[in-house]
């Protein structure tokens, strides 16, 4: 049995395993943990394995994915969150200052001694 089983050259050095690109060394170290030093494995069940892996690394590969794009979104929601708080700090010292104001407005209508 050949390195080769289901696999094929492509341009530059390139391999295809199922359609899928592979590097060859990958394929081969693939291969080996495949095969967990069992080299008498039929062609068969060589590449039932190869093909589990491959859609484990696949599956690797899109979890990766989305927890990059969950991250991406999850600092956006920090940042916007970062950016009402300090809306709201600022809305708060506004509030305060015209309350200020309008306690100071209303003391000087107190003081005017304006019959009822």
């Amino acid at each position: 049995m050949g390195i080769g089983v289901g696999l094929r050259r492509a341009r530059g050095g390139e391999a295809t395993l199922e359609g899928r690109t592979v590097d060859p060394r990958d394929f081969f170290r693939l291969l080996v943990r495949v095969s967990d030093g069992n080299l008498s494995l039929t062609r068969h069940e060589l590449k039932t394995k190869l093909k589990r892996e491959m859609r484990l690394i696949e599956r690797h590969e899109r979890v990766k994915k989305e927890k990059e794009s969950v991250e991406k979104r999850l600092q956006q929601k920090e940042s916007e969150w970062h950016h009402l708080k300090g809306q709201i700090r600022q809305y708060e010292r506004e509030r305060v200052e015209l309350r200020e104001k309008l306690d100071k407005i209303l003391g000087q209508f107190a003081s005017l001694d304006l019959p009822d």
